[in-house]
């Protein structure tokens, strides 16, 4: 659930980003912190 979540964050700043809503240091900060939020859920998810 957490990780649709995250994909949804995503795509919304990335659709922010094409609009100009946002300055680009702002935007990759937010992306970094979704890009280490998923490998740290993704790190503690039982492997298959």
């Amino acid at each position: 659930m957490r990780l649709r979540l995250i994909d949804a964050q995503r795509r919304e700043l990335l659709r922010a980003r094409e609009a100009g809503a946002f300055s680009s240091s702002s935007l990759e900060a937010a992306l970094a912190s979704l890009d280490a939020q998923q490998i740290a859920l993704e790190s503690k998810a039982p492997a298959d």
